[in-house]
């Protein structure tokens, strides 16, 4: 009887690791970085966010577990998403415009009076904003700003005051800094916004403050890693993903 129970025991633990070679969870996890750039005015926030995909067996969820790396620092990320938010603000308003697969290459700049961005992910190269939207340059702007790139015109600092009317803040929403403060003087109003950083409690915001109301966040972004299912991680990184 002895050796009898012994196999279905070897047996069962089998099936049993089988499974958890097999059988596998998926997990999201979201960071941001942004720039802040405003004149007299008004203000934009280009807040790029990423989101990376893990896999994970059972078993190499448990290693990831043991190694004590969670969430994930030391394991690549097996897919990517980018997006961008851009968030408009004016003395009375508050405007928000999400862009899918965008991936921001360097801080937005101003030629003219008009703002343009890189997008890594397109093949249109630098893309003007244009009200709620981007739109490609014309070739009137495509040599405007090539103009102002070799007269030196374009600012190569990432944060800077009144370049042309124009001042510009990079945010990090992922390093050990708790936050930053800053002050934005459209027109008599001066408003200030507080970034977040989402390194300590993985809760990386935006909170705005003006002189007529109560400060209120305008964006936020929980950075934990979460645990999806298999039908919402393909959603998020495309249909052919995580078969």
């Amino acid at each position: 009887m002895v050796w009898k129970t012994t196999i279905v025991l070897v047996v069962v633990l089998a099936v049993a690791v089988s499974a958890l070679a097999w059988l596998r969870v998926y997990y999201v996890q979201d960071g941001a970085v942004g720039n802040v750039i405003w004149n007299s005015t008004e203000a934009y926030v280009f807040v790029n966010v990423y989101q990376y995909g893990y896999t994970f067996s059972y078993l190499g969820y448990l290693g990831e577990v043991v190694k004590g790396i969670l969430p994930f620092g030391a394991s690549p990320p097996e897919e990517q998403r980018f997006y961008l938010i851009v968030i408009r603000i004016t003395p009375k308003a508050i405007e928000r415009y999400p862009v899918d697969n965008f991936h921001i290459g360097s801080p937005p700049f101003v030629v003219g009076q008009n703002i343009y961005v890189g997008n890594l992910l397109g093949e249109a190269g630098l893309m003007k904003w244009s009200e709620t939207h981007f739109v490609p340059m014309n070739l009137d702007e495509q040599n405007e700003v090539r103009e102002a790139h070799n007269s030196g015109k374009v600012p190569m600092s990432p944060n800077y005051d009144n370049i042309g009317g124009w001042s510009r803040r990079m945010v990090d929403f992922v390093s050990q800094a708790e936050g930053a403060d800053h002050v934005i003087e459209l027109g008599e109003t001066h408003l200030r916004l507080l970034t977040h950083s989402g390194f300590i409690n993985h809760d990386a915001y935006i909170e705005l403050s003006h002189p007529e109301h109560t400060p209120e966040k305008i964006w936020h972004l929980s950075e934990k890693p979460e645990r999806v299912d298999k039908a919402t991680y393909r959603h998020i990184f495309g249909s052919n993903q995580a078969e």
